[in-house]
């Protein structure tokens, strides 16, 4: 195959260019792929052509084509994990929503009721006002 020149060359090129690691490993997994294509392809290359094969992979504006693609790869699939991640969330966030709502609904209600218990002895005398019939009710009735 290859010595480690094309590991090397990489390797440079991406500390010149402040590249991370992962990206610096799968900008060379993108080198031997492009590599073993085109060596798949044409199966008898002679010496000199396998060096302007590695030449042509490894120039600068290779490297940049194929950073720019395997970053634009790492930020496909993150973006993809994150969008499936935030669909999971926001299920969970509805259904806690749901029941935060139910509980503050029971606990309106118990509150209410306290209330209505606390104060029951001061409303039943005035609902039972209302509810008797007055003394001018009382002898329309009668007659």
């Amino acid at each position: 195959m290859f010595n480690q020149a094309p590991f090397e060359k990489i390797n440079t090129y991406c500390d010149n260019h402040n590249v991370d690691s992962i990206e610096k490993k799968l900008l060379y997994a993108k080198f031997v792929e492009e590599y073993n294509d085109f060596r798949s392809e044409s199966n008898n290359l002679t010496e000199e052509s396998e060096k302007t094969l590695l030449d042509a992979l490894l120039h600068d504006n290779a490297l940049k084509k194929n950073l720019s693609i395997v970053k634009s790869e790492i930020t496909s699939v993150v973006d993809e994990k994150l969008k499936s991640k935030e669909r999971i969330y926001k299920i969970k966030n509805v259904g806690g929503t749901i029941l935060l709502n139910i509980f503050s609904s029971f606990i309106f209600s118990a509150i209410l009721l306290g209330l209505f218990i606390l104060s029951e002895s001061e409303i039943r005398p005035k609902i039972q006002q209302y509810l008797q019939p007055t003394s001018a009710e009382k002898t329309v009735e009668e007659k």
